[in-house]
């Protein structure tokens, strides 16, 4: 058991050097009543513990009680008691009020031995009841029993103590961090987006993905070219009122440069088909090579007769036939 003792002590001295947490000292008095087939009568004690925390509640405790002119039964002689005690304590922490139990072993020693009654190991377990005078200062009261292995005596003890806490460390203060307040962002009013570029809101065209750089109408769609020019019987020269209408084809075929065009000849219906598809050739041809003198790249146009299969009047009038004698030129994009 004495073995037991400094181990514990050394325990207790390590970890007061490794563990940064609360000692106490606490100074304490007893009574031990004593049963009636017990060696000696009943006897008060004066002693000093020191305790350590380990973890959170649970603590390592060393202690000393010492018991003077301890009277033998039926005898004048009287001893003197040593004792030396380890206990666990375990600490129900409240606000005011710490209930608590412990339990452990020690080591008593007497000064005098009489029938029997030597030194011994002995037990002990209890609880007690600590109440907070202040914040480093606490008054407690207990009762516990122990058990003596080689008299097998059992007493029963009371005590009352006072308790010194030092060491430990406070806990930091709780810093509440201010997070910056967000400063409230400005108003910024979108401007309607045009994804295609071609000058139409987003919302309003009706042809979407138009590509950059072709001229549109107002519902964001190509322009429709209405492009045409007739010409005389039998005739494959542009007359002189077409001039300016080839013009101002050539104009927007420069202004969009993403649009093609195929250059369409007809004719009427008098004479063979042969002739006239050679003839409605002819008038296409002739509006192409106009278009490729103002400026036109010829590989954007392209000359097709159809001869007179695609009438848009009446060929059994002279107006009729006047408007199917044409060329017309339909776009698309490159």
């Amino acid at each position: 058991m004495k073995k037991i003792l400094v181990s514990a002590c050394a325990c207790f001295a390590l970890t007061s050097t490794l563990v940064a947490t609360e000692y106490k000292i606490e100074p304490v008095v007893t009574k031990s009543f004593t049963k009636s087939s017990s060696k000696v009568d009943d006897y008060a004690t004066g002693g000093i513990r020191v305790s350590r925390e380990l973890v959170d509640a649970l603590s390592l405790q060393v202690g000393y009680e010492f018991a003077d002119d301890v009277d033998y039964k039926n005898s004048t002689l009287t001893t003197n008691i040593h004792r030396y005690i380890v206990n666990a304590v375990y600490d129900f922490k409240q606000d005011t009020l710490t209930p608590y139990v412990f339990a452990g072993g020690g080591y008593e020693k007497v000064s005098r031995s009489l029938n029997s009654f030597n030194s011994q190991t002995i037990w002990n377990a209890g609880v007690g009841l600590r109440y907070k005078l202040t914040e480093v200062v606490d008054i407690f009261t207990e009762g516990r029993y122990t058990y003596k292995v080689e008299t097998e005596d059992k007493d029963k003890t009371i005590g009352i103590g006072l308790s010194f806490k030092f060491g430990g460390t406070k806990p930091a203060p709780v810093v509440v961090k201010e997070e910056p307040k967000e400063e409230p962002k400005p108003l910024v009013k979108e401007e309607p987006k045009d994804t295609d570029g071609d000058g139409v809101i987003d919302a309003l065209d009706k042809c979407p993905n138009t590509p950059k750089g072709l001229k549109v109408d107002k519902d964001g769609c190509a322009l429709n070219f209405n492009f045409q020019v007739n010409f005389d019987f039998d005739k494959s020269n542009i007359k002189p009122e077409y001039k300016e209408k080839v013009l101002e084809f050539a104009k927007i075929m420069k202004e969009n440069p993403l649009l093609n065009a195929t250059i369409e000849g007809h004719t009427d219906s008098i004479g063979n088909d042969a002739y006239n598809q050679k003839l409605s050739q002819r008038r296409a041809e002739a509006v192409r090579e106009a278009l490729i003198s103002e400026g036109i790249e010829a590989k954007r146009l392209n000359a097709v007769g159809y001869g007179e299969t695609k009438p848009i009047a009446d060929n059994n009038t002279a107006e009729g036939r006047y408007e199917n004698r044409r060329v017309e030129a339909n776009t698309d994009i490159k």
